[in-house]
């Protein structure tokens, strides 16, 4: 088995398509066809199935393309790592982002890292969590800090959390309902909105009214840009839903302000996600633990 037999594998199951893999790929379709038929020769096993409108792969073709991910991204930092040693950077470091931990954490971490690793690189990816966990699992990423999900997250990675969260209802201090010793979900079903574009903040939005027999009387305007956000509050009369950790500034500044409402807060974790064996190499697993270690630091 060669690399170019993995890289014809994956190429196909994503495209879902033969004729497009081929195009992709800048081989002929007759070529990728027998370069398929060779690996599922060696392997003993059919990779994929042919359908009238493209290609599925069968679960030994799902199982493959799972490693071959991972060995191509592998053998492509092999080659990043060669390259960056050249010119004297000692390894890179790979995160994944939530998109409302760009702010206030991350970058205090990145700082505090860089100063202490000048010939390190970082590259950082921000995204949904449903997108950063697969790229996490392909090793395209080293790491992922996120607000934990609610539920399992796959055999391989390891979890630790290292922040709670609490995210309070706010608004500028000039909004009326900032002036008031007490909010009612009366009040707040009838302001303008504007939220993380994350479902577990629509459900719960969805549940906190709807406890009083209430719903919100304007559509919601989301978004997962904190910087977005901040400015809507402080332009006009919107109300959101934020992590205080994020806003703190905000609010001793008096530019934000909580408002006051019972049962007006959710609490969660945030944390690391990171795979239980990598393949990087020592600097970079070193790298790794280092800034696992400030980030940590930044977040007790």
């Amino acid at each position: 088995m060669e690399l170019r037999h993995l890289r014809h594998v994956a190429a196909v199951i994503e495209l879902g398509n033969v004729s497009k893999a081929a195009v992709m790929l800048a081989i002929s379709q007759p070529a990728l066809t027998r370069s398929i038929q060779l690996l599922e020769e060696m392997l003993g096993a059919p990779l994929i199935e042919r359908l009238p409108r493209g290609v599925v792969p069968t679960p030994a073709g799902e199982a493959l393309y799972r490693h071959a991910k991972l060995i191509l991204s592998e053998t492509k930092r092999a080659r990043e790592s060669v390259t960056a040693i050249k010119i004297g950077v000692r390894g890179n470091l790979r995160i994944g982002i939530a998109s409302m931990f760009a702010e206030r954490i991350i970058d205090r971490a990145i700082v505090d890292f860089a100063a202490k690793h000048e010939r390190v690189g970082i590259v950082v990816t921000e995204g949904y969590f449903e997108d950063l966990l697969p790229w996490l699992q392909e090793g395209k990423l080293d790491m992922v800090f996120c607000n934990l999900p609610g539920i399992a997250v796959p055999d391989g990675l390891l979890v630790e959390p290292v922040l709670d969260v609490r995210a309070v209802m706010v608004s500028n201090t000039a909004h009326p309902l900032a002036r008031k010793a007490t909010v009612t979900r009366a009040e707040l079903s009838e302001a303008r909105w504007v939220t993380v574009n994350q479902h577990h903040m629509k459900e719960y939005l969805d549940h906190f009214f709807a406890v009083q027999g209430l719903h919100l009387q304007r559509p919601l305007i989301q978004t997962n840009s904190l910087p977005l956000i901040r400015s809507l509050l402080a332009l006009d009369t919107f109300v959101s839903m934020l992590p205080e950790v994020l806003i703190e500034a905000d609010l001793k500044a008096r530019k934000l302000k909580r408002l006051k409402i019972p049962g007006g807060e959710i609490r969660r974790q945030a944390g690391i996600i990171r795979r239980a064996k990598s393949a990087a190499s020592p600097a970079d697993e070193a790298s790794l633990k280092n800034f696992i270690l400030i980030l940590g630091n930044i977040c007790a």
